[in-house]
Order: structure tokens, then sequence, then C-alpha cells
């Protein structure tokens, strides 16, 4: 992005907010100017997998923060580095993690807003720190800053893949293996929603993204999907009539283990698909 004033923060408060992923440990995320830039400089680079932010002025006063462990798990994460003028802090998916206190001057340069990695380099005197991974926001605010709330948790979309089948024979590719019993009012079915190689991590998870079929209905009745323990008289799914076929999109909070729980107020087979999940709050 082209030099602006409207870039250029000088003494006051400013914020960068990133959101990114990555499973490497190298390159810069986001940066305007760099080192040995008249005016100062900032940016946020990930450095061996840890969220690292550095505000310098040209004088090398200076002020850096980190995540403190490293967030390169290919998990999206959102990093806020904010400047005061008083101190530097950083938060990650909306807690902080480190602060130091200090002035850090004034940050007003000619250079471009660069994102992703150096503009004025030559992999050869000076590397390029080209950033290997994705990132879908960037924003800039400048002047009166607050703490930043909690981040709302994001879908994390997956390959729609069978999770179970109650149906004998019928999904022999199913993530969960299953009794091929139809659930009753009595036998409601336990079935662990996490932990499924590359589509849902084992833990961190607060949510799953589902679509929930009944089939072989024996009369009228609903489906409830719940993260096990105690159960509220919700429906899920609804169907009125017998040898019936009905399906609805579900998202299901998971218990502290990464199950879920599936009752059927009547008999009936159930088959359900996993297509997302949503991150817990740090």
């Amino acid at each position: 992005m082209e030099d602006s004033p409207l870039l250029d923060a000088g003494e006051e408060d400013f914020a960068v907010t990133i959101r990114y992923r990555t499973t490497r440990n190298f390159g810069n995320i986001v940066q305007k100017g760099q080192n040995l830039t008249p005016g100062g400089y900032f940016k946020i680079e990930n450095n061996d997998g840890i969220a690292t932010c550095l505000v310098k002025h040209a004088s090398d006063e200076q002020r850096a923060v980190t995540s403190g462990s490293p967030i390169n798990d290919g998990q999206w994460h959102t990093v806020v580095c904010q400047r005061t003028s008083v101190d530097v802090r950083m938060y990650v998916d909306g807690v902080e993690v480190d602060h130091r206190d200090g002035p850090s001057g004034s940050i007003s340069n000619d250079k471009p807003l660069t994102i992703g990695g150096k503009l004025d380099c030559d992999q050869i005197d000076v590397e390029c720190d080209y950033f290997p991974g994705d990132i879908d926001f960037v924003q800039l605010e400048i002047g009166a800053i607050q703490p930043p709330p909690p981040p709302t948790p994001l879908l994390t979309p997956i390959v729609p893949s069978r999770l179970f089948d109650t149906r004998p024979g019928q999904s022999p590719n199913a993530l969960r293996s299953v009794p091929t019993t139809q659930i009753t009012p009595t036998t409601p079915l336990t079935v662990q929603a996490t932990d499924l190689t590359g589509l849902v991590p084992a833990t961190g998870v607060t949510a799953v993204s589902l679509n929930v079929a009944a089939t072989n209905t024996t009369t009228g009745g609903y489906l409830t999907i719940y993260p096990c323990g105690d159960r509220n008289l919700v429906a899920n799914v609804n169907w009125t009539t017998p040898n019936h076929t009905v399906s609805n999109a579900v998202i299901a909070p998971v218990s502290t283990t990464g199950t879920i729980c599936i009752y059927a107020s009547t008999p009936t087979d159930v088959v359900v698909d996993i297509n997302g999940w949503f991150a817990t709050s740090a």
C-alpha cells in the first residue's frame, strides 16, 4: 500500500491487527519501513513460530512484544500489536499475552505499508523475509485505542465428511464406528466429534458444524444434539411420520472431552456429516 500520511502514527497511539495462519517458522507479516528506515518503523513477524511485534524509532528507541509461545499451528489467529505513549502490548485471539513499558518514539516514514515481506530487498544483501502462510485481515488504527474484545469464534470449514451412520453397512468409510442399531429414548449415542485427523483438532474446539439426518423413522419424533451431560428440552431435527427421512444443519457444542450426544425421542436411524468446527476462545 502506497505511503500516505494516514499511515504514519507519529507519536500517537496506534494498533495493528492481523489474522493469519501458517505452519512455517519465519516471515514478515506486515510492516511499514524496515531496519535503518529514517523516521522509524513497525513490523509484525513470524519468528520461529512466535508472533513478534517491533516498534522502533530512528534513534533506536524501541519496544518489542511477542506471543510468548509458537502459534504456527496451521490454525487462524488474530494478533493485535498496540502502541501507546507509555507501552507496547500484544493480544492473541483476544487475550493480552505480553507488554513492555516505556516509549517507542515517533513512527513516521515515507515507506509503503507492505504485507507478506519486505519491499527493499534483493535476497542477497537484504533478505526479503517473505511470509509462507495465509493472511486474510490487516488493519491499522491511529488515535485513541481500546483493548480488543474477545473474538467471536470463527468457523473453520473442512471437507464435508461422514461422521457416523447407525444403519448397518451403509457408510463403511465413516470417521467414527457406532453401534448399527437405531437410537432410542433410552439409548442416546455418544460420539467423539474432535480429534479427527486432518479435519478437526483434538483440543481447542468449542462446537462443530453438522448436517444431521433422521431416517427409517418409526413414528413422529425429534432429535437433540447436545454436549452430553444435562440435556435441555430442545429439538434439532423434527419429523411427524414413520418411514421418513429429514435433515437439518446443526451447530453442536462439544463437551470438555470433545464429545456430542444424540438423543432420539422415538426410535430412528441417524446419519451425521461434519463440515466444520469452531475454535475455543483463548
